[in-house]
């Protein structure tokens, strides 16, 4: 609750408005028994018209004001909990940008896309109904209760005796769902995870022909979360039905031992009526309430879920006050480099690797699958920090440069390559860091030939005479590039186009450095 709130307290004005549209919705359902139990009195047992007619009015103002507070209401719980869940995603992928490989692999990609769509909606959902029901429950039951006893404090014991029996259920209903909505999200996870390996291994799966074993597989998972979903919400729904019987149980007391006031003339039939409308509106609150309390174990799981993201300790420190500006350029060395990765590991992936690497060198890495070839190469832009020994560029340990100036100085080339959503012009501009570079044709975006190095430019000999071709494809956007070759060339462009002092190349596991 404490997390909600540090988002909604962002926005005062509109939780004033809504806590003054709540007011307006208690003052008139108190409001209208009372009125009409003044018309049922002094109106249709006395014969007045004119008293009738009198309240009838007055029963229409209020009924106008309230649906007024009820619109007011709605509209600032949904103003509020609509900038919280947007607030609260956008402080989640902010911080994700701030996550090394180490981060993403402890809590998983799968889950990380779980918690910031579906938990920032559980998030949203109770938000709204505290906003609404949270803060119009206490305000409608204190003052039924108030009203019960001004009205008739000999029938009040009836309304006290029902409660317990209410608290009862909503205390079981609550115990029994946090473990549920645990088990629940978890397998909601495992469930996204399935999913995105059966779409990214797509081919891999056809072609050992394992389309069996992954809908098995998928199947009794999602059997998992149906089965706990299904106990879940017959928990959930078993609250309302039992406080129906329990409200309508209390009605009847309250008729019944209310013939003999009724018979003595200590109660008007207008009071029993006003008396009976308190009374439900004080254990509706009360349901009110407990439909929170029901939502609160699934809402205090996702909340933490959130908060785990938020409070992950970063490993590697972004050095904000660190060099951004060397006097040399070019120049790699690795000495005495010591990786393993982070957790329980019998031997470290690299041991003791020396090496320099100068302006116009190319030094290649060979070795077998799994020796650790990317790895090594993943240690220059600090995706991951070295265990012992210590790697410098351009003459300064890596850890000593402000991150983001590290990286600039680095051109990077994944394996497996990656075009975003857009035309392969949109994706070459990615690399431009100048606001303006982002906007630049075709023309203006690629370089002259005088600027790259003997290297670059054999490279885009290459790579550009089908890249041009496939630009003048997809750069209206209809079109995908389906060919990997292809995805590597535009990468490579890319990589190229963001004229780093330093290139690494991973693709072909060597380090181009130029002047």
């Amino acid at each position: 609750m404490l997390y909600i709130w540090s988002y909604l307290k962002r926005y005062p004005k509109w939780l004033v408005l809504d806590f003054l549209g709540a007011i307006f919705f208690v003052i008139v359902n108190l409001g209208l028994p009372t009125v009409l139990a003044r018309m049922i009195d002094q109106g249709i047992n006395q014969g007045n018209e004119e008293k009738l007619y009198f309240w009838a009015i007055i029963m229409l103002v209020i009924i106008v004001l309230g649906t007024f507070g009820r619109i007011v209401l709605s509209y600032a719980a949904s103003k509020l909990t609509t900038n919280m869940v947007k607030d609260m995603r956008n402080d989640v992928y902010a911080k994700l940008q701030e996550y090394s490989h180490h981060e993403y692999e402890q809590i998983g990609v799968s889950s990380l896309v779980t918690r910031i769509t579906s938990d920032a909606f559980v998030l949203m959902q109770f938000a709204e109904q505290t906003l609404k029901l949270g803060v119009i429950t206490p305000m409608m039951m204190l003052s039924s209760i108030l009203m019960i006893f001004l009205t008739s404090p000999s029938l009040a014991w009836i309304v006290a005796f029902s409660v317990p029996f209410l608290a009862v259920v909503v205390f079981y209903v609550a115990v029994k769902t946090r473990p549920l909505s645990e088990k629940q999200q978890k397998t909601l996870d495992k469930i996204n995870q399935y999913v995105r390996e059966n779409l990214m291994g797509l081919r891999v799966i056809r072609a050992f022909a394992r389309e069996d074993f992954q809908e098995k597989r998928f199947e009794e998972k999602n059997a998992i979360y149906a089965d706990n979903s299904n106990r879940l919400f017959k928990l959930t729904g078993l609250t309302e039905p039992l406080f129906v019987q329990i409200i309508i149980a209390m009605i009847v007391a309250i008729v019944w031992f209310a013939l003999d006031p009724l018979k003595h003339g200590n109660l008007q039939i207008g009071d029993l009526v006003a008396f009976i409308e308190y009374s439900f509106h004080a254990l509706l609150s009360f349901l009110f309430l407990s439909n929170l309390f029901t939502m609160y174990p699934r809402t205090a799981v996702s909340s933490e879920r959130l908060k785990e993201i938020m409070d992950m300790p970063i490993s590697i420190d972004p050095n904000e006050d660190g060099i951004q500006e060397t006097e040399t350029h070019g120049y790699l060395v690795f000495e005495n480099v010591t990786f393993a990765y982070p957790g329980e590991t019998e031997s470290p992936v690299l041991h003791n690797i020396s090496f320099t690497a100068k302006p116009g060198e190319t030094i290649a890495f060979i070795g077998s699958t799994g020796s650790g070839k990317s790895t090594l190469v993943q240690l220059i832009p600090r995706f991951y920090d070295v265990t012992l020994g210590k790697i410098k560029v351009d003459g300064v340990d890596v850890r000593d440069y402000r991150l983001k100036s590290l990286r600039q100085k680095i051109g990077f080339i994944p394996q497996k390559a990656l075009l975003f959503t857009g035309t392969i012009a949109d994706n070459l501009r990615y690399g431009k860091r100048m606001p303006v570079m982002r906007t630049c044709t075709k023309q203006q975006m690629w370089p002259k030939p005088k600027t790259l190095s003997k290297v670059e430019k054999k490279v885009l000999r290459r790579i550009w005479q089908k890249a041009e071709a496939t630009y003048q494809v997809v750069r209206n956007n209809v079109c995908r590039l389906h060919e990997q070759s292809s995805r590597v060339q535009i990468s490579i462009s890319l990589m190229i186009l963001s004229q780093p002092w330093t290139t690494v190349q991973m693709l072909f596991c060597a380090v181009v450095l130029r002047k």
